[in-house]
C-alpha cells in the first residue's frame, strides 16, 4: 500500500498520519492486495505517473476519498450531493469553511476515480443497485444515478443527513432521491428551474435564471436549517473568488493541450483535471487543487517544448461529445494506441460559437453566477448547442468528431443524430455516434471499438 501511496504523491511525513486512514478506508471499501497491486499496473498503464502534476491529482482524490468514507467516524455531519448537482459545491465550500463539524461531498467524483479508474472494481457497486431496483440492460438506468444507491446499498459510505440533487440536466436525479428518502429514510431537497425553451437568449434566459435562483436560495435556506449556519452573499463570493484561480488554471492546460500537435498526454488525463473542481472542501484546500493543475502544466508545457508526442504528430484531431468518460480510462487509451489525437471533450463551451467562457458580465448575485452552468453547451436544446460545437471544432481545425452519447440519459441520447447530420453539413468532416456509458464501464467492448475507432481513422484521413 505504501508502494501505492507514494506513487499517487503521498510524501514520507503524511504516510504517519495518512496511512492508517486510507488503510481503513480501503478495508471498508473492499481493497484488497491483489486490488493495490492491479491498481499500480493500472496507473503506470493509462496515466503518465512519471508527472508530479499527475501524481499530485491522484493524491487529492485518494485523500478526499478518505475523508468521505471516514466522515462518521471524523463526528461530521454530512451533506451528500451529486446526481448532477451544479451550484451546491459552492454553498458546500462556504459551510465546510466555517464549521469544521460539517462534511460535503459528491461521492461519485471520489469514487469513479479511484474504485473505477485506479483500481477497475466499480462494478460491484453498480450490480447491487441493481439487484435494489435499478435496472440494467437494454433499458438501463443512468450508472450515475446507480452509484450512489450501491455505494450506500454496501455500506461504503456513510448515510448522510442530507441527500441534494438537481434537476437542471437530469431528469433521473430526482426521481432516485426519492426512492433514496425510501428507501433508507435520508431526507432529500432537490432544485430546479424550467428548460422548456429554444435558446438561452432573452426573455428566456430571464425566466430560466431566475427560476433556477430561486430554487437555490430555497436549497441554501434548507442547508442553513440542517447545518445552523447562516449562508450569506459574501461568504458565497468568497468561495467563487477563491474557485477563480482553479477554473483559470485548468482552462489554460485544457487550452495547450487542445493546441498542441503532437498531442503532448493521453486523453486518459482529461477526466481528472476536469472534475477535481467540481468537489467541495473548505477554501484553505483549494491551493492545493491549483497547485496540481498548475504543475502539470508547466510539465506539459515543457513536453511541447521538446516535442513530445503522446500521440504522433499529425495525427487526426478529434473532438467528443459529452464530458470524459468518468470511471475508465479504456476508450481513450484505446483511442491513443490507434494513431487518433483525442484532443478536447464537450467542457465549459459557450453558445453561440464555443467559446470557453459566456463572455457576459460578472453578476451581481452570486445566485445567479451559481446559474451560470446553464450558459453551457450541455444544458441547452440543440438549437444553441450545434452552433457552439461546430465553432469550437472550426478553431480547432477538427478532422473528425466523436458523437459518443451517454445511452442512460434522455437529455445526452436524444440529440446525437442531430448533432451528426448538423456537423456533417456544417463541416463536411466524418462523424462517428456511439454507444456509451460515460460512469458504467461494462459497456467498453474492446474489440467492437477497435474496429470502429480503425474505420474511422480512416475516414479522417483516408490511405
Amino acid at each position: 500500500m505504501i508502494e501505492l501511496l507514494k506513487l499517487c504523491g503521498f510524501e514520507p511525513k503524511e504516510l504517519d498520519t495518512q496511512l492508517p486512514r486510507i488503510k481503513k478506508t480501503f478495508q471498508k471499501i473492499g481493497i484488497t492486495d491483489a486490488d493495490i497491486a492491479r491498481g499500480k499496473q493500472r496507473l503506470n498503464t493509462y496515466y503518465d505517473m512519471e508527472l508530479k502534476g499527475v501524481r499530485k491529482l491522484f493524491h487529492l482524490y485518494l485523500r478526499g476519498l478518505a475523508d468521505l468514507v471516514l466522515a462518521r467516524e471524523d463526528g461530521k455531519e454530512m451533506i451528500m450531493y451529486g446526481l448532477m448537482s451544479p451550484g451546491i459545491e459552492t454553498m458546500a465550500s462556504a459551510l465546510m469553511t466555517k464549521s469544521s463539524k460539517v462534511f460535503c461531498a459528491n461521492p461519485q467524483r471520489f469514487f469513479s476515480n479511484v474504485l473505477g479508474n485506479i483500481f477497475g472494481k466499480l462494478e460491484p457497486v453498480l450490480e447491487a443497485a441493481e439487484r435494489k431496483w435499478l435496472k440494467a440492460g437494454a433499458v438501463a438506468h443512468c450508472a450515475n444515478v446507480k452509484m450512489y444507491v450501491g455505494l450506500l446499498e454496501l455500506g461504503f459510505i456513510p448515510k448522510p443527513d442530507l441527500l441534494v440533487s438537481c434537476g437542471f440536466l437530469c431528469d433521473t436525479a430526482p426521481k432516485t432521491a426519492d426512492m433514496l428518502r425510501e428507501l433508507w429514510g435520508i431526507p432529500t431537497h432537490c432544485y430546479d428551474t424550467c428548460k422548456d425553451v429554444d435558446t438561452m437568449d432573452d426573455p428566456n434566459e430571464r425566466k430560466v435564471i431566475s427560476l433556477g435562483v430561486k430554487s437555490l436560495k430555497k436549497l441554501a435556506a434548507r442547508l442553513q436549517d440542517m447545518a445552523g449556519i447562516e449562508i450569506t452573499n459574501d461568504m458565497l463570493w468568497e468561495v467563487i473568488n477563491a474557485g477563480r484561480p482553479y477554473g483559470a488554471a485548468s482552462l489554460k492546460l485544457d487550452t495547450l493541450i487542445a493546441q498542441s500537435d503532437p498531442l503532448p498526454i493521453s486523453s486518459t488525463h482529461h477526466n481528472i483535471f476536469y472534475r477535481l473542481g467540481g468537489s467541495s472542501c473548505n477554501i484553505d484546500d483549494f491551493p492545493l487543487q491549483v497547485d496540481a493543475i498548475n504543475t502539470l502544466y508547466e510539465e506539459i508545457q515543457e513536453r511541447v517544448s521538446n516535442g513530445f508526442a503522446a500521440v504522433e504528430k499529425g495525427a487526426p484531431r478529434v473532438f467528443c461529445l459529452m464530458p470524459p468518460s468518468e470511471s475508465d480510462p479504456r476508450l481513450e487509451h484505446l483511442m491513443g494506441e490507434l494513431g487518433i489525437a483525442n484532443v478536447a471533450s464537450e467542457n465549459r463551451l459557450f453558445p453561440p460559437d464555443g467559446q470557453r467562457s459566456s463572455g457576459r458580465a460578472a453578476p451581481n448575485d452570486p445566485y445567479e453566477a451559481l446559474c451560470g452552468v446553464l450558459y453551457t453547451s450541455m444544458y441547452q436544446t440543440p438549437k444553441a448547442r450545434i452552433p457552439a460545437l461546430v465553432g469550437y471544432c472550426r478553431r480547432l481545425n477538427i478532422d473528425g468528431v466523436l458523437a459518443r452519447y451517454h445511452v442512460g440519459c434522455r437529455s445526452g441520447a436524444l440529440d446525437a443524430m442531430i448533432i451528426r447530420s448538423a456537423i456533417k453539413k456544417e463541416l463536411d468532416i466524418p462523424v462517428l455516434v456511439l454507444d456509451w456509458e460515460n460512469f458504467d464501464p461494462r459497456v467498453y467492448n474492446h474489440e467492437q471499438y477497435k474496429r470502429k475507432f480503425e474505420t474511422f481513422r480512416l475516414m479522417m484521413r483516408p490511405g
